[in-house]
């Protein structure tokens, strides 16, 4: 198999101080140090459904709208952020190397630390997303087996994939 290598990066604007002085093999390695850390927080997010849903069964819903409102976009925002930086990394893989190199090789993320901080920032951002399902039950709202099931396995397969540096 042919090994792609980027020589040049996208041309960004401005690179935030935090961007420039992220080292990736720092993050991938405490990633791989830690991979445990994922099947527990998996464990208490699974003891919190069951559990929450249990002690919210004789209770009042709550009513956590402007909460709720304030979390979604606080998520949205942080979503937007991230595509926003590391767009320009995608289309510049793209229009220089082509489909193949843009989503098979994963070369990017130990050249370009504008895109790899940003990725880093979306495998932990799958912890924090756990914090839908809190909502739901609070409210007392359906749980179907397909959200909580999303989450666990989303967590486990970023966290995976960025420490044993998988494509896409």
């Amino acid at each position: 198999m042919k090994e792609y290598v980027s020589v040049t990066s996208p041309n960004y604007s401005y690179t935030f101080h935090f961007e420039s002085e992220f080292v990736y093999q720092d993050a991938v390695g405490w990633m791989s140090e830690n991979w445990t850390l994922s099947f527990y927080y998996i464990v208490i997010y699974v003891i919190f459904i069951f559990g929450g849903q249990y002690v919210m069964k004789n209770k009042s819903r709550f009513d956590l709208k402007s909460l709720l409102s304030l979390w979604s976009a606080t998520l949205a925002i942080f979503s937007i952020l991230g595509a926003l930086r590391t767009i320009p990394e995608f289309l510049h893989t793209l229009n220089n190397h082509g489909l193949y190199q843009s989503i098979c090789v994963p070369s990017f993320i130990e050249q370009d630390r504008v895109a790899s901080f940003w990725t880093y920032m979306f495998i932990l951002s799958k912890l924090p997303e756990l914090g839908d399902t809190v909502f739901i039950v609070l409210r007392k709202q359906p749980l179907i087996f397909l959200h909580w099931y999303h989450h666990i396995t989303v967590l486990l397969y970023c966290w995976y994939s960025y420490s044993e540096k998988a494509a896409s």
